[in-house]
């Protein structure tokens, strides 16, 4: 199992300012998005991510190249993972409860808290708006662009958006979670992750196969 130590921020941030979030998350150790799960999908984007939290977010930066990207999406908690996409799943507490935030790469976003064995919760347009991101590519749609496809993506979370669980960001909490990049709909499929995940076909639905996020 992966465990990722995430830093916090040293000094205080203007959450707002995208470039100063960028600059400070530059200076973080970066991880990978690498694990090929299925042999049936081989390809392999380079995807790297570096994580940092404040007593009131969690921030991350994505940074992606790739021969294919497309961003069709334009409807919050439509199916983005069918663009190009880059996915947080994340467990607060408990193994069979957890949220999946997943972004397409124009920003188009679907988040909704999960329990195994119900329906999933959609979360509201209050909170997805809490949620505020970055791409170098913009935010409108496009059709398929093939070539070497290189950008990058500012993500900031809020602890607040997990609703029904109070998170207090602290050194030495710890959590389980998972981090994907797809796209259902791209020329050349793939579905990576940073923690192994160990099924017959595709599915990041996996909360048993999460790594750990440990706060520092």
């Amino acid at each position: 199992m992966n465990k990722l130590l995430i830093p916090k921020f040293l000094h205080k941030i203007d959450c707002a300012d995208f470039d100063a979030v960028s600059d400070c998350l530059q200076k973080s150790t970066p991880g990978a998005i690498n694990i090929i799960n299925w042999d049936k999908y081989p390809y392999c984007p380079k995807v790297f991510f570096r994580m940092m939290y404040d007593d009131f977010a969690l921030y991350i930066r994505f940074d992606v190249e790739e021969k294919y990207v497309r961003a069709q999406s334009v409807e919050n908690q439509s199916s983005v993972c069918v663009d190009s996409c880059l996915e947080l799943f994340l467990s607060p507490e408990s193994n069979d409860e957890y949220y999946n935030l997943e972004i397409n790469c124009i920003g188009t976003k679907l988040f909704k808290y999960r329990k195994l064995g119900m329906a999933p919760e959609l979360a509201s347009d209050e909170v997805l708006a809490k949620i505020r991101c970055r791409s170098s590519l913009g935010n409108l749609p496009f059709e398929e662009r093939a070539g070497n496809n290189v950008w990058n993506m500012i993500v900031i979370i809020p602890f607040e958006v997990y609703w029904k669980h109070p998170i207090k960001p602290a050194t030495g909490l710890k959590m389980r979670g998972n981090l994907y990049k797809c796209g259902d709909e791209l020329s050349e499929l793939h579905y990576l992750s940073w923690n192994r995940i160990e099924t017959e076909r595709p599915s990041f639905h996996q909360p048993r196969f999460f790594g750990e996020f440990e706060f520092c």
